[in-house]
């Protein structure tokens, strides 16, 4: 499963990367955000699975461990506890994982690829978390078949209402491109902003797992570039956030995503695995090992490992690079594997690069109408969109000067590709989308088999 995660939490990120320590050290006092792998099972196939390919026992994380770990979170200061697998939800205690982060008050947020069961739904009402990404990775059979599973879409849809119906839950479809769905980009979009999710992440593949030795699942080059295009686009509709597996997007930052890039990657945050291994992120190779939660302790861990992603030294083609002091050599995972550079997608020609000259490129590619705002589950906000006018089809030089810089790594209130701090209304499209229909909604059972049940 892709990552995707929220931060917004008691301890708001501005404190956590412009602190004394972080300045000094190059990493937060605590982890901003554990990704805890509670299983590594899950009835799906995914193409592009991570779990799947390692044979990593215990595949389930020992819920006394688990307990273990939200101890050591919660006297560390732990901002958030993102609860990933395999799929979660296939936990039969999964009810009991919610109950250890209420007992200990840590905030969480979960990925999961399909409906929690009725039981789950009374627990998680009882403890929400704040944040919930499902993946949803295009129409109905696009999805199904990427996921190896005849239900998938209609799970991933159950399960984006469910969560939408959350007063203090934020929900995100996730979407991972690859050569298979990257031409339903506008028909997932449209899917997207009638399910009820909040916000539409966009992830790209990392050849690790499953995918890695899969190069038609890689779109090319092209077809990338075409991508950041309608990213953009459909920015002027709806949040849309390029995630981090792209790294930098040099001139492109601030049309893809709402907070600047930064790796957090051993900085900010780690992944647990079930076994109590310790990784700088969503990685399951042996190789990046820090530790063991199981004979060290988390705070110990956090502060003596992660060498390689706090002290990297710049080298190759990257040391010559103009842009090395923004990008920083891009996404870490993605680095490990030498395909961290996408320079090559969204560098622009130096003719274009004065501010009219972005201004007019970036809005020739938008050519749409940006109304004001609309109202959400948090109306308090307005957009951060600036708007582009199809009358004349082009944003004057006064108005590119009014988009809000990005904010630096330093004061950035989102790390890892997550949503911003705060709420963000939708601006709508010319066009309303018609309400979602009430339908049955389907959920999994505790051995993964769709169930229907009322909605």
């Amino acid at each position: 499963m892709t990552v995707f995660h929220n931060f917004n939490t008691p301890r708001d990120a501005v404190d956590c990367l412009e602190t004394p320590f972080f300045r000094q050290h190059g990493f937060t006092e605590s982890p901003v955000v554990i990704q805890c792998y509670i299983t590594l099972s899950c009835k799906m196939s995914c193409l592009h699975c991570l779990a799947a390919s390692h044979n990593i026992e215990p595949r389930d994380m020992p819920i006394d461990l688990f307990r273990k770990l939200c101890r050591d979170a919660a006297d560390m200061g732990v901002g958030e506890m993102l609860i990933t697998g395999g799929e979660p939800l296939i936990r039969r205690d999964f009810q009991e994982i919610v109950s250890i982060l209420k007992e200990h008050n840590i905030p969480w947020s979960l990925n999961t690829a399909t409906c929690p069961t009725s039981e789950q739904q009374k627990a998680i009402a009882g403890y929400p978390p704040e944040f919930v990404a499902v993946s949803l990775d295009g129409p109905s059979h696009v999805h199904n078949s990427f996921r190896g599973h005849s239900d998938a879409f209609d799970l991933a849809l159950s399960s984006i209402s469910f969560f939408s119906g959350l007063a203090e839950t934020e929900v995100c479809a996730g979407t991972t491109i690859t050569s298979h769905n990257l031409s339903y980009f506008e028909d997932t979009l449209s899917i997207v902003r009638k399910s009820g999710a909040d916000r539409w992440g966009i992830h790209l593949l990392i050849p690790e797992g499953k995918a890695d030795g899969q190069k038609d699942l890689f779109p090319s080059a092209k077809r990338m570039r075409s991508l950041l295009e309608q990213v953009v686009k459909a920015r002027q509709h709806f949040p849309v956030t390029m995630c981090d597996e792209i790294g930098y997007a040099g001139e492109w930052e601030p049309y893809v995503r709402d907070e600047a890039f930064f790796c957090a990657a051993g900085k900010a945050m780690c992944a647990v695995l079930p076994d109590g291994s310790i990784m700088p992120c969503s990685t399951m190779n042996p190789l990046h090992l820090q530790g063991n939660v199981i004979h060290d302790s988390l705070r110990s861990i956090w502060h003596n490992s992660f060498s390689a992603q706090r002290t990297f030294v710049i080298k190759g083609e990257c040391s010559s690079c103009k842009d090395i002091h923004v990008c920083k050599s891009g996404c870490w995972l993605q680095r490990t594997h030498g395909t961290q550079c996408c320079k090559h997608l969204w560098s622009m020609p130096e003719s274009l690069k004065t501010a009219a000259g972005i201004a007019l490129c970036v809005s020739t590619l938008a050519g749409c109408k940006t109304d004001t705002h609309s109202p959400t589950k948090d109306n308090s906000h307005a957009s951060s969109q600036t708007p582009i006018h199809s009358a004349t089809n082009s944003m004057t030089p006064a108005t590119f000067d009014a988009v809000p810089l990005m904010k630096s790594p330093l004061i950035m209130k989102g790390i890892y590709g997550s949503k911003a701090g705060h709420r963000r209304c939708k601006p709508p499209s010319d066009e309303t989308p018609p309400p979602i229909e009430k339908k049955t909604i389907i959920e999994q059972g505790a051995e993964g088999d769709a169930v229907n049940r009322a909605p």
